[in-house]
């Protein structure tokens, strides 16, 4: 039986950790900080088109700190919380529990997110994963939905000397086919996040900055203007992509035109969306500040992608404002 910590027990981090444990092969320590009286006495019921249903499912271990789970070896640390590195680096988050993995799993929105965590692991395996999936904590958290297919590209994170070490990406794999989900293994998992950063910046971005939802952003009236508007945002990062060699080819023109012809007006809110409305941090840096900052390195202009930076910053900054306050 492997030993599997999952840290963040938000939607992804429980459906994941449900799958790792329906495999049979693995038992999970969620490190649950906000949830944890609520999964430790009441379990989490599961209603997934993937997964299935099951009633009051609890982990094998539940905790509220990384300090108390760093009391063994996992062969896994998987990520699943939101990567904020401008409220808090993901190597001070995990903090002991750095000591005390053989491979990290990244499964988080954005770009250059395994950064921080490399330089200081130089020579540990990071496994990075998009999750395209449809999850929802609801009822205080008390219930998990699921609705929709899932799918889970995952890679490896070239070491800073050496190559990666490709059989902890092939044992993860495993456990989560046996668990019921879809991974697939990818041997360029940058070029992967980077398809992904199509859709979070374009939709993402400006569900938050209108306060609207999918349905409201893409209404009739304006739908043409809209989509004019998320080509052009695509267009530029397609060009960062390119000019800093992360992708060559015509993939990521394919995917914005597959994107945009693909996307609904729903009733869905963005987790970014959702995390303004619910006055926490929002993931700008990841999502935004990483391709701004890669634009300015390799010389391409992005004013569309600098006017959604600049407003989700102060976005940001009032949130943090906001926390810092309550915490007085």
């Amino acid at each position: 039986m492997l030993e599997v910590c999952v840290v963040g027990f938000g939607a992804l981090g429980s459906f994941y950790s449900f799958a790792l444990e329906r495999s049979g092969q693995a038992r999970v320590t969620a490190v649950c900080r906000s949830s944890y009286e609520t999964v430790k006495d009441h379990g989490l019921d599961v209603d997934s088109n993937v997964l299935g249903k099951y009633d009051a499912w609890r982990p094998y271990r539940v905790v509220a700190s990384t300090q108390e789970a760093a009391d063994r070896q996992y062969r896994f640390v998987v990520c699943t919380f939101k990567a904020l590195p401008d409220v808090i680096s993901t190597p001070d988050l995990l903090g002991p529990l750095l000591d005390h993995g053989d491979s990290f799993v990244l499964i988080q929105n954005g770009v250059g997110v395994e950064g921080a965590l490399r330089r200081r692991l130089p020579m540990t395996t990071i496994i990075s994963g998009c999750a395209w999936i449809d999850a929802t904590i609801v009822e205080k958290g008390r219930l998990l939905t699921q609705y929709g297919p899932e799918r889970l590209t995952l890679g490896v994170h070239p070491l800073t000397d050496g190559k990666p070490e490709e059989e902890s990406l092939e044992i993860l794999t495993d456990l989560l086919l046996k668990g019921g989900t879809t991974p697939e293994p990818e041997s360029d998992i940058v070029a992967q996040r980077w398809r992904k950063v199509l859709w979070n910046v374009a939709y993402s971005s400006l569900c938050t900055v209108s306060r609207a939802t999918m349905r409201e952003l893409l209404a009739e009236p304006h739908i043409e203007l809209v989509n004019a508007t998320i080509k052009e945002i695509m267009g530029e990062i397609i060009l960062v992509a390119r000019m800093s060699g992360i992708h060559t080819g015509t993939l990521l023109e394919d995917e914005a035109v597959d994107i945009i012809r693909r996307v609904k007006p729903t009733d869905f809110k963005p987790s970014m969306l959702v995390d303004l409305e619910a006055n926490r941090p929002i993931e700008v840096e990841v999502i935004l500040g990483e391709v701004v900052r890669e634009a300015a390195e390799v010389g391409v202009p992005v004013p569309r992608l600098q006017v959604l930076y600049t407003s989700l910053k102060a976005i940001q900054h009032k949130l943090l404002a906001n926390r810092r306050q309550s915490q007085l």
